[in-house]
């Protein structure tokens, strides 16, 4: 998430055999938020200072999360699972679920990592949803009060000498109704890949350079280049 949130944790550790482990967290939290009647998440609301110590239905969101690792000298392989649900309105009525998976695999200097998520998001709907979202009800004369956005990325990294070079290639799909004006469709995606180098000048001083082509399912293709001198303290 792109804040930070309150509650409480317990997390364990156990020893499954020579280099292998499990470790795992369960947690309650403020979560996810979002006003009543919303058609998406907030995160504003997660991120202002006047809101974020006080959760705003009085309803903790719960979850967890588990890792198996098995750590060699020189090879290693994690992989998780994770899940988390609550209610994002004061109302308690937009429920959400979220499920994700990773991997990380370091072969010696080579590191490949791997993550998937997937959200299951209820929208407020209103007293007349024909006025507000894009698509009728379906068949039946209902209509489907959810929505799906998964999102994924693939990275590979590995060193070459002072040169550090990356291949990455992520994107996320939306599946659902979508409010009037909204200028997508009820799937819609898009596709990042991405190639980047990061040169050692010094201890702390890197030159970074990286290009990016954005693939978009309603939109035109984009391609963005980045070039950056960083530096840590």
């Amino acid at each position: 998430a792109p804040y930070v949130d309150n509650g409480v944790e317990v997390t364990g550790r156990h020893r499954l055999g020579e280099g292998s482990e499990l470790d795992w967290s369960v947690y309650v939290i403020g979560g996810l938020r979002a006003s009543d009647g919303a058609a998406d998440l907030d995160f504003l609301q997660s991120r202002s200072p006047e809101r974020y110590y006080v959760d705003n239905n009085s309803l903790p969101a719960v979850g967890g999360r588990a890792v198996w690792s098995h750590l060699g000298a020189e090879n290693s392989l994690r992989l998780g699972l994770s899940f988390m649900a609550g209610h994002a309105d004061p109302s308690r009525r937009l429920e959400y679920q979220i499920f994700g998976a990773d991997a990380v695999l370091e072969l010696g200097s080579t590191t490949l990592r791997a993550e998937y998520l997937l959200r299951r998001q209820r929208m407020g709907f209103g007293p007349d949803p024909t006025l507000q979202f894009v698509y009728g009800p379906n068949a039946t004369g209902g209509w489907s009060p959810h929505f799906l956005k998964d999102g994924f990325y693939v990275e590979l990294e590995r060193p070459f000498g002072s040169v550090d070079a990356v291949l990455r290639l992520d994107g996320m799909t939306r599946y659902g109704n979508v409010p009037v004006g909204s200028a997508i469709d009820a799937r819609a995606w898009i596709v990042r890949s991405t190639a980047a180098v990061a040169v050692r000048m010094f201890d702390r001083l890197r030159w970074k350079a990286s290009v990016e082509w954005y693939r978009f399912s309603d939109f035109d293709d984009q391609v963005a280049t980045h070039l950056g001198l960083v530096t840590a303290f």
